[in-house]
């Protein structure tokens, strides 16, 4: 396996970056492989978001927003970018 990031991101951000990958899909998708009940791939679905002005039509519309409805991955991607964000900082001190 494979896992590339972005070389214009900052160093903790490529840290953060290979933790959503590696420690979020890669594992998942591991997991999946073993028979476990977990889905390795985003689900989004748009809700409805605030009404915002578009300088453009003249016209309050209503946001749509994209959400992220694989609950248990957004969890794990979450816990390991901060677990990442924070390990990176704490060798700067």
């Amino acid at each position: 396996m494979e896992l590339i990031t972005n070389s214009s991101l900052s160093a903790e951000e490529q840290a953060s970056n290979t933790a959503h990958e590696a420690y979020g899909h890669a594992y998942f998708y591991e997991l999946q492989q073993q028979g476990h009940d977990v889905n390795p791939f985003h689900k989004h679905k748009s809700v409805n978001g605030d009404e915002v002005y578009d300088e453009f039509t003249g016209m309050t519309v209503t946001a749509s927003v994209r959400v992220d409805t694989n609950i248990q991955l957004d969890k794990q991607i979450k816990k390991v970018e901060k677990q990442a964000r924070n390990n990176y900082n704490s060798r700067l001190r």
